[in-house]
């Protein structure tokens, strides 16, 4: 199926000139459950009903194959969008070629092929997500993780913030949840990130240098 869709994408995408041009994906990473809400800029987008994002991969369906699954995208302006990411299958690690139509059947890029040039003014774009099963604040603790193998008591993990922190009881308030930081699991403070330092676990150590924070670019990892 993936290798139809390629064929006929590729020729769809030489002829037309609908295609929209995606350049930057946020996040970049999601919970295998699925749910994350993906912001995705680019050019050329339309406010069409058949607006969609397709994401594709080798392997990560929940039936066990080839992932190539389309989802409804929100139209914000001609420059960015919004989706929601699907459900994949857990197991091995799964990185989804995502890209964009406006609802004609032609689509940014074929499935699992980059377009060469696609990141410049020019050329369509074909981005990636890639998708993770770690615990809830806790990257790289998934099965294939960096800190796998890091005992539970040793790992670094995200300090998450709400804004705004305080809400109307009747309910409502629109809540945005970022990762500001890193700690580690510390009895006396567990929010003291300069602890960060005092990891000598060689994975934990090379993978969150002391003192970089945000290194997922403020989204909180794991879940669901």
């Amino acid at each position: 199926a993936q290798g139809r869709a390629r064929a006929r994408d590729t020729h769809r995408h030489r002829r037309g000139s609908s295609a929209p041009r995606p350049t930057s994906l946020f996040p970049t990473s999601a919970h295998v459950s699925g749910g994350a809400v993906l912001t995705i800029e680019g050019v050329g987008f339309q406010n069409t009903a058949g607006l969609a994002v397709r994401f594709a991969a080798s392997h990560g369906a929940p039936d066990g194959g080839p992932l190539l699954h389309e989802t409804r995208a929100r139209f914000i302006s001609s420059t960015r969008i919004e989706c929601v990411a699907p459900r994949v299958a857990r197991g091995d690690p799964v990185l989804a070629h995502v890209s964009v139509s406006n609802g004609d059947g032609v689509w940014s890029a074929p499935p699992l092929v980059h377009v060469r040039g696609g990141s410049g003014k020019d050329g369509a774009a074909a981005l990636t997500l890639e998708y993770d099963d770690a615990n809830p604040g806790c990257p790289g603790c998934g099965v294939y993780g960096v800190q796998s193998t890091v005992a539970p008591e040793r790992r670094v993990r995200e300090r998450w913030v709400a804004v705004p922190d305080v809400g109307v009881d009747t309910g409502g308030s629109l809540v945005t949840v970022r990762a500001v930081g890193y700690a580690v699991n510390d009895p006396v403070d567990p929010f003291d990130t300069n602890k960060v330092r005092d990891i000598r676990d060689e994975e934990a150590s090379s993978w969150v240098p002391a003192g970089v924070f945000n290194l997922f670019g403020g989204a909180p990892s794991g879940g669901p």
